[in-house]
């Protein structure tokens, strides 16, 4: 069997790399390095810019095209792009190769553009002042939001929005989940690493309770099953009761609250102040007659 080159990963490396073009006040460029994790050589043939702004766009450095790329190795091409008004721009490139699964493949970016004459970083924390001064950060400090994580460390790759996988430098708290992004990211390292929560993701273990939420009712936000809910609902019309169970942790105080009605809310207390015995709570509501609806919530005190 012939083995297939396969255009695996592209790179992105942003920031300013080359002098800019005469009259071209506004510019930036982003470096692209194409991997080839395939078994057999892999040839880019062509690199075309397309989209909105390729006309302001263009490739100044290119080792990759033309140039036999053995596995396991890799090669770059750098793209600028410049302009006499500031602001963010948008291009894809356009690489061919023969790697039969992907025989074209296209690397959208967006850059923002920096004056090349006036390249001050006041706080000394790795972002211009003029993309600080587009994002809305201050120059003059080096963590905006002051959840204990530097902006740069925020917009790790320094181009002043906020990217998929990053924090942002102007909430203190991303996610909305109640917890600032500095105390989820408890090394400030700018990423989610193990026995942290997400910074990114307002429920990091997916079990539907917000990283916030959980530690006031004393589950853990890392575990997917440690969630406060029920575990059972029995009813019976016969004798109007309802029986309903949940997971509980010992030390909290819970309350059982019925409704028949979504939209009037849960009004009518069945238990209040039951202590919580681990890993089960059982509480019997006797007056549940009738063939309902019968809706229950849990709370936690």
């Amino acid at each position: 069997m012939t083995p297939v080159p396969r255009f695996a990963q592209l790179e992105y490396v942003l920031g300013p790399a080359e002098e800019p073009a005469p009259g071209q006040t506004y510019w930036n460029n982003i470096r692209i390095t194409c991997h080839n994790t395939g078994l057999d050589t892999l040839w880019i043939t062509n690199a075309v810019l397309t989209g909105p702004n390729a006309a302001n766009c263009y490739i100044s450095t290119n080792v990759a095209t033309n140039t036999p790329i053995a596995p396991t190795s890799s090669a770059h091409l750098v793209v600028w792009c410049g302009a006499t008004n500031r602001g963010a721009f948008r291009s894809t490139l356009e690489l061919r190769s023969n790697d039969p699964d992907q025989p074209v493949a296209r690397v959208d970016f967006l850059m923002m553009l920096y004056n090349a004459f006036t390249q001050t970083d006041t706080d000394g924390d790795g972002i211009y002042d003029s993309t600080e001064a587009e994002m809305g950060t201050r120059a003059d400090l080096t963590d905006t939001d002051g959840d204990g994580i530097p902006d740069a460390q925020e917009d790790v790759n320094r181009n002043g929005i906020v990217d998929p996988g990053e924090t942002s430098p102007l909430l203190a708290d991303t996610d909305g989940d109640g917890i600032p992004d500095g105390q989820e990211d408890a090394n400030r390292d700018g990423a989610w690493s193990y026995g942290e929560t997400d910074a990114r993701a307002a429920d990091s273990d997916g079990d539907g309770m917000k990283d916030g939420d959980e530690p006031f009712a004393g589950t853990d936000p890392l575990d997917g099953d440690s969630v406060l809910g029920f575990t059972s609902f029995l009813h019976s019309q016969t004798n109007g009761t309802s029986v309903v169970q949940w997971k509980s942790v010992s030390g909290k105080t819970y309350g059982v609250w019925r409704s028949s009605n979504l939209v009037a809310g849960f009004t009518q207390a069945v238990a209040t102040n039951v202590a919580g015995v681990a890993p089960l709570n059982t509480v019997t509501d006797s007056a549940a007659a009738g063939p309902g609806p019968w809706l229950y919530q849990i709370r936690v005190k």
